[in-house]
């Protein structure tokens, strides 16, 4: 691993403590495109804030029960990360969050 590597997970656990004890709970949304990487950054992702999670692979546990805040939403696997955001901003148009934040999580 190299030292950005270690900058950008230091950088994810400052956020997530800024934003669990700073932020109103549900102002911010984290969209994920997701296909088959692992799931550890979920335990980077803050708590209080609303998580969705656009899966085009094949998922191999139920990443539900470690946060509750979790939405998946299964999509079927074509176009690249820019279509799940376009998509997500399409169907909840009416019905965004103040703060999204658009992200391709690789850890």
């Amino acid at each position: 691993m190299n030292f950005s590597y270690y900058k950008y997970i230091l950088y994810l656990k400052l956020l997530r403590y800024k934003i669990n004890y700073f932020i109103p709970n549900n102002t911010i949304e984290f969209i994920v495109a997701h296909y088959n990487e692992s799931f550890d950054y979920l335990k980077y992702l803050p708590s209080n804030q609303k998580i969705t999670i656009y899966i085009k692979g094949k998922i191999d546990f139920d990443i539900t029960l470690h946060k509750k805040n979790i939405k998946i939403i299964y999509l079927k696997n074509f176009g690249t990360e820019y279509q799940t955001y376009l998509f997500h901003i399409i169907k909840n148009y009416e019905n965004l969050s103040k703060i999204n934040f658009f992200s391709v999580l690789l850890l």
